[in-house]
């Protein structure tokens, strides 16, 4: 389990208004090499780090509408909010999009600064993932 992962609050909402999302957050895990997640809403990684704890808070779900399906049509320095569970809301702006192989597991792992994944799966066949970084705004 990553190192900031047992301190501050979960986040529980994820809003990016320049593709109208506005989601709950649910929370999942790594089973068995496998990403156990939501069908309904985002997924947390509750191995990432936790916004505003200095780590990499990592977001993915599912490549539907209703959930990260317009992810990829973000533009860098649009912003994200993320609300945890005491209300709090942290405001991040992105600043790289990428589209690469489902083996590219770096941009996801533990970082020693404050960061945002965002990611879902993309491309023909689920081939790709696209990956939000994002950076706060304190």
């Amino acid at each position: 389990m990553a190192q900031n992962a047992q301190r501050g609050e979960l986040p529980v909402q994820i809003t990016i208004p320049s593709i109208k999302i506005d989601q709950p957050i649910d929370v999942g895990t790594i089973q068995n090499g496998v990403w156990l997640i939501s069908y309904e809403h985002p997924t947390f990684l509750d191995t990432s780090a936790r916004p505003g704890t200095g780590g990499n808070t990592v977001i993915y779900g599912h490549n539907k509408k209703v959930i990260f399906g317009n992810l990829p049509y973000v533009s860098i320095g649009q912003n994200v909010f993320i609300k945890v569970a005491s209300g709090k809301i942290y405001k991040y702006e992105i600043y790289q999009k990428d589209f690469v192989s489902p083996d590219r597991i770096d941009l996801v792992s533990p970082e020693n600064k404050e960061d945002l994944t965002i990611y879902t799966c993309w491309g023909l066949f689920d081939s790709q993932r696209a990956v939000i970084k994002a950076r706060p705004m304190f």
